[in-house]
């Protein structure tokens, strides 16, 4: 089966972020580690 998991990482900081997320399931292989790596880039708008 296929799924969606969201995740959303909040920060001040600008820059390259990577992060790991554990996914634990009754799957043949219980345990999966998703890697995300992204760019936090500077505000442009107006709060």
């Amino acid at each position: 089966k296929t799924g969606e998991i969201q995740v959303k990482y909040d920060t001040n900081r600008v820059g390259p972020i990577r992060k790991a997320i554990t996914v634990i399931s009754n799957a043949d292989t219980p345990t999966k580690v998703l890697k995300i790596k992204g760019e936090v880039k500077a505000s442009t708008g107006t709060k």
